[in-house]
Order: C-alpha cells, then structure tokens, then sequence
C-alpha cells in the first residue's frame, strides 16, 4: 500500500498536467512556431494564414515585426503584391526588420506592374539608403536603384538615355563600397553593359574584362567575353578584338555566342 500511493500522487500530478491548459506565453510561441514551420516549407498560403492570425492575437508580441515581415513575403511569393505592401508598411521604424521591410516593399512594387511604376520601386529603395548606408540592404538598394533607372533606359517608352548615367552611378557604388556582397558581380556586369548601351566602348571593354577575371566562373562569363571583344572592336582595337573572339571560341565551346564570334572574327579587317 505505502507503494502504490507515491504511484498513484504521481498520476494525479501528470493527469493534472495534461489538463493544465498552456499559459499564454508557450501558446504564443507555439502559434509563431507552427506559422514560420510553414514558411520555412514555402507553403506560403498557409503561412500567410497562420500569420496574418498571430498578428490579430498577439499584437503585442515581440515577435510581431518578425510575423509582419514574413507575412509580406508570404504575400509577395503568392503574387499578393498589394496586400504584401500593405502589411510590410505596418513594420515599425524601431525595428530590426524595418530596413527588410523597405527592400522587401521595393521588390514588391517592381514585381507588380499593374499597379505601380518602376518610379515608385527607386523611391522606396531610395528611401531606404536613407535610413541605412551600410551593409547588405544597402548594397542591394544601390543595386536595385540602378537597375531600376537601367530598366527605364531599355524599355520601349524610354525618353533619355541619361537613365544610363543615373543607372552607373549607383553600379559604380557598389563596385566601390561593397565588393564583399553578392550583389557586386551582378553590379560589374550592369555597369558594363551601361557603358555598352552609352557607346562608351572603351569604359565598357574595361568594365567586362575586370567582371571576367573577377568572376571566372560566372554563367555569365561567356556572355561577357563575348560582349569584350564586341567592346574592342568597337572601340578601334581590331587585334585585341580578334584575340577576345578567339578565346571566346576557344574557352567556351558550348557558348550559344560562339557562331556569333566566328562571323565576327572573320568579318574584322586585316589588323595593322
């Protein structure tokens, strides 16, 4: 008998366990973790659901902005680009995930070209080099600046070519102030290719033969051979230009610009 009652108190105590409901605390977290578990799956529906019902409960939550945000993502990768937009502007100033915000408000605007304008993606990324000038936001608001005035400078409707100019001036940034991020090979190339569209041939050869030796591994690479012995040539550099093709061919025998460099090698006049 004097057994059976410490068995017995301890399934009392386990069965009161089981009827203990979760405190508030435990079920917050347990609702932010079962909505970031789907997130973290790209099951972006469900999420936005879970989400967008932690937000209504627990508005109070330090987690809130942590929601917020993936909320907006979750809205952005459905094509809910209005509702995403709206909920990522909910994020406040204070918090660590304001500068995402932005960027990721950005994104949103460029992705939807019904409703906003390639315009109205440079101001908020512009916004946002407002509040940080440092680090990886910066470097992709730079990026995206540039290629947002690069996108006006290629479109149909496109007016000027100064776009061009205001495209490079914040590739040039990047390729100055932030070669450590991602964003950096992609800034060589634009830049290159900016200089390429403002017939400034030589800048351009320049800046397509650093993203080569600076990214030999690039998918791009070939591309940007081929775009380098285009450059010379046009620049007046016959024989360097004939160099340039022939290591195209050479180097990159699968490239679909290899016909290309052949017609343009054999079209090149004798080289002095």
């Amino acid at each position: 008998m004097k057994i059976l009652i410490p068995i017995l108190g301890a399934a009392l105590f386990c069965l009161q366990c089981s009827l203990t409901p979760l405190n508030p605390d435990t079920a917050e977290e347990s609702d932010f973790k079962k909505a970031e578990n789907l997130y973290t799956l790209n099951q972006f529906d469900s999420a936005a659901v879970l989400l967008e019902d932690f937000i209504n409960r627990y508005p109070q939550s330090f987690k809130v902005d942590n929601a917020q945000l993936m909320l907006g993502k979750s809205y952005r990768a459905i094509g809910e680009y209005q509702k995403a937009v709206a909920i990522l502007r909910t994020i406040k100033s204070e918090s660590p995930h304001y500068e995402e915000g932005l960027l990721e408000t950005g994104y949103c605007m460029q992705d939807d070209h019904r409703y906003y304008s390639i315009d109205s993606a440079i101001l908020v990324f512009k916004f946002l080099l407002s509040q940080t000038d440092q680090g990886t936001w910066a470097a992709e608001g730079y990026y995206e600046i540039g290629q947002g005035f690069y996108k006006r400078a290629t479109s149909d409707t496109a007016l000027q070519k100064s776009d061009y100019d205001s495209a490079l001036n914040y590739f040039v940034e990047i390729r100055n102030r932030f070669k450590a991020t991602s964003r950096y090979p992609d800034a060589l190339y634009r830049m290159a290719w900016s200089y390429y569209q403002k017939d400034d041939f030589v800048k351009a050869a320049q800046s397509f033969s650093q993203f080569i030796l600076e990214n030999p591994v690039s998918p791009d690479v070939d591309a940007a051979q081929y775009w380098f012995a285009q450059s010379l040539k046009y620049s007046g550099d016959c024989s360097g230009a004939r160099a340039a093709y022939q290591k195209l061919i050479d180097q990159y025998p699968q490239s679909e610009n290899v016909q290309d460099a052949y017609r343009e090698k054999n079209q090149l006049p004798p080289c002095p």
